[in-house]
């Protein structure tokens, strides 16, 4: 890592935080080798101004990567020319999931289980909305620190064949509208206990 990331880890209280960080670069450097052909170590990451901005990888011009971690998974995504937002979560026990509830649902959106009725598990699927809705302000840049009950779950499409079979294998679509309703088209999927979601521009 570089310095700066160096300085970044060192300012985490707990060697949790610290390692997830870890894994999120290395994440995100494994990435970028694969796409653009340079050895990760040579690959450097600048750091986003904020808890929801995108780093800005080093090399060939215009590549975006967000990076996400939680419980022992790290995830990273890139886009060439356009924003992008990645957001994994560990499907857990919600202390208040009434409450939670309440919070990520917006304005004309359905309950949740008619918004994502193909998720039989109310816990899953609360997570699986906030990871939705998560993904999509890290790609806008606002990250944690936007409402979630700004991001609108219009429809869903993809949903047959397993996709919740939570292997990783299949991925369902989510179109999604972002703060200034911003149409936004997010993959997501359950991978062995985890909700991972990838937002980009809608094409």
């Amino acid at each position: 890592m570089s310095p700066e990331e160096l300085t970044r880890r060192e300012q985490f209280s707990s060697e949790k935080r610290r390692t997830e960080f870890t894994l999120g670069r290395a994440a995100a450097r494994l990435l970028m080798s694969r796409l653009t052909g340079e050895p990760a170590p040579e690959i450097t990451l600048a750091l986003p101004p904020g808890p929801g901005g995108q780093a800005l990888p080093s090399g060939p011009g215009g590549w975006r990567v967000s990076i996400a971690h939680s419980g022992e998974l790290a995830a990273a995504a890139a886009a060439h020319g356009v924003a992008v937002g990645v957001d994994v979560e560990l499907v857990r026990p919600v202390k208040r999931p009434g409450r939670l509830a309440k919070r990520l649902r917006a304005p004309g959106e359905p309950a949740l289980d008619q918004a994502l009725p193909m998720v039989s598990n109310p816990v899953a699927a609360l997570i699986l909305m906030w990871t939705l809705k998560e993904s999509v302000l890290k790609a806008t840049g606002a990250g944690i620190g936007a409402s979630p009950a700004s991001v609108r779950l219009a429809r869903v499409e993809g949903t047959d064949g397993g996709w919740d079979r939570g292997t990783g294998e299949e991925f369902a679509l989510a179109f999604m509208r972002g703060p200034g309703e911003a149409c936004w088209e997010t993959r997501f999927t359950l991978l062995e206990g985890y909700c991972l979601a990838v937002s980009l521009p809608a094409s």
